[in-house]
């Protein structure tokens, strides 16, 4: 069983380490994918653009799913910008002939229509790390490091500048179900939620849970017992 993950804004390959020691407690492995310009890719030139995002980690995801054995389920999972990003790899999976997720599981991401811009990309550096702070997620060592905020503001700048660019499409609907979890006291309410049901032809669920943008550190047994009923039997959580 496997969960091919996608992280948050400034995000990288370990950005769901904190899920990942759980999930192998019940044989579930979570392979998260890394952007360019951070983690072991750090030497390449960041990407602005959600759809060249999307291109320049293909062959990783299209690797993993190649890997996955015969009949093993997987679900592809993300995290705000990383919800996105999942979204928009699950359409080109499509276009393939491979196996097809059993589900896609997104967390602290509005819906694809829902336009997003509140102008991060181009914050002053003060206004920039102000409203990292008030987000949350971000780990106050960092907050309190004027060489690590440099390394890191390019890198979360050009996240979001991908997802407030990002334009929306109407494309072919998802043949598998797509379950969102979102924060009580996030920036996204349940009504930008909801039209995650447009992108599939199956169901949509809503799970709300306590907590702002970064909920899903308060709830790691939750969001584990959700993985580990969809792929062992298919089920919803009941949260």
């Amino acid at each position: 069983m496997k969960i091919i993950a996608f992280p948050f804004a400034g995000g990288n390959s370990y950005s769901f380490k904190f899920l990942e020691t759980e999930l192998l407690k019940h044989n579930i492995a979570m392979e998260t994918i890394e952007y360019p310009g951070r983690g072991n890719r750090v030497s390449e030139a960041l990407v602005g653009d959600i759809e060249d995002i999307k291109k320049k980690i293909m062959a990783q995801v299209l690797q993993k799913v190649m890997n996955i054995g015969d009949h093993e389920p997987y679900v592809l999972y993300g995290h705000s910008m990383g919800g996105l990003t999942a979204y928009l790899i699950a359409l080109e999976l499509m276009k393939t002939k491979l196996p097809a997720p059993k589900r896609l599981i997104v967390s602290g991401k509005s819906a694809p229509a829902i336009k997003y811009n509140r102008g991060i990309s181009k914050m002053t550096s003060e206004d920039f790390w102000r409203t990292m702070q008030a987000i949350g997620g971000t780990p106050e060592e960092l907050l309190q490091n004027d060489m690590l905020k440099k390394f890191y503001e390019p890198i979360i700048k050009s996240d979001y500048k991908a997802v407030e660019d990002f334009e929306y499409k109407q494309e072919r609907k998802l043949k598998y179900p797509i379950d969102v979890f979102y924060g009580s006291d996030d920036i996204f309410p349940l009504e930008q939620m909801t039209p995650w049901g447009q992108e599939t032809v199956e169901k949509m669920k809503t799970y709300e849970l306590t907590g702002g943008h970064f909920f899903i550190y308060d709830h790691v047994p939750v969001l584990v017992n959700h993985f580990k009923s969809v792929l062992e039997v298919g089920n919803e959580l009941k949260v």
